[in-house]
Parts: C-alpha cells; sequence; structure tokens
C-alpha cells in the first residue's frame, strides 16, 4: 500500500502551527511585552528627566547649538538666510495655532463622516497632550539655553538692508 504524499502547505492539521500560535501570538505575552516597553520608555524619562534637573544636559545643548552656529560667529547660523527662515517655519508647525487648525479640520471631517468615536478620541489626545506638556513644563522649570543668540531677520518683509541681503545671496 502506497503512502499518499501530503502537500505541507496546504493540509489542514491541528498539529501544524499557526503563525499566531507562536510566543508572541499569545495575549498575555502581548500584555508583558507592551507593560515592559511602557516601563523601559518611563524609566529612560527619568534618566533623561534627573539629567535636565541637575543641569548636566547643559552641555549637550550648547554642542548641538554651536554645531549649527559659524565659529567666528555665533550670531551667524550656517547656511543661507533662507535655510534659517525654513527652520523658523518648521518650528512654527508646533505651535497651538497650527494644532489647532489641523485638529479641527481632521475632527470635522470625521464628525461628518459620522465617526464621532475617532473624532472624540483625537479631541482627547490633542487635550491630554497639551495638557502633559504644559504640566511637565511646570514642573521642571528648565530655562532656556543661555546661548539665545541674535536672531538675524530673514524676512523679505524685513527692513530694505535685509532685502539687499536676500537678493545677493544664491537661492
Amino acid at each position: 500500500m502506497a503512502k499518499s504524499k501530503q502537500n505541507p502547505v496546504t493540509r489542514a492539521n491541528k498539529t501544524t502551527p499557526s503563525p499566531r500560535s507562536g510566543l508572541v501570538g499569545r495575549p498575555e505575552i502581548r500584555i508583558l511585552i507592551s507593560l515592559f516597553v511602557i516601563a523601559g520608555l518611563v524609566l529612560a524619562f527619568g534618566h533623561i528627566a534627573e539629567e535636565v534637573i541637575e543641569g548636566d544636559s547643559a552641555k549637550f545643548d550648547q554642542t548641538v547649538i554651536l554645531l549649527f552656529r559659524h565659529a567666528n560667529d555665533l550670531s551667524n547660523p550656517i547656511g543661507p538666510p533662507w535655510m534659517e527662515e525654513m527652520a523658523r517655519d518648521i518650528t512654527a508647525l508646533g505651535s497651538y495655532a497650527v494644532l489647532i487648525i489641523i485638529t479641527g479640520a481632521v475632527v470635522l471631517y470625521l464628525l461628518f463622516a459620522q465617526r464621532r468615536a475617532a473624532a472624540l478620541w483625537i479631541s482627547l489626545a490633542l487635550l491630554g497632550g497639551v495638557l502633559l506638556s504644559n504640566l511637565l513644563k511646570l514642573a521642571y522649570e528648565r530655562p532656556r539655553p543661555d546661548l539665545c543668540l541674535m536672531r538675524r531677520a530673514c524676512s523679505p518683509r524685513a527692513s530694505p538692508a535685509d532685502m539687499q541681503h536676500f537678493r545677493r545671496s544664491p537661492i
């Protein structure tokens, strides 16, 4: 009697492990992994916060700021004037005004799409993030780095001398 060949791919056998039956596929393992990741992130945050409170991060802050400045003139950032303006504009994307406009548009879209629960979650996430950010700022009271350098106006709406600088700089 000849044995029939069975294709291991198409064979439906209970002894064949499914991709989700591994150790990571079990729900309790996923929960444990998630808890360890969260605990690790909280621990890392605590270590960084301790360095900031002790003032040990000031040297790092100063080094990073000076990396983007000319060594002979610290008030002059590296790069053309439009690069400084672009960096300022990107930084402004984190302002409350931009956050409210974008989040408001998303929430309105979700409400129009009858996704009220998602709109509520987005709103709560924004409010929670703003609240947490402000509470942490109040708790740490960390001053800005001492290297607050003179800002150069690089907008075309600035003075005529700045306009001359713009016309001469290559873009």
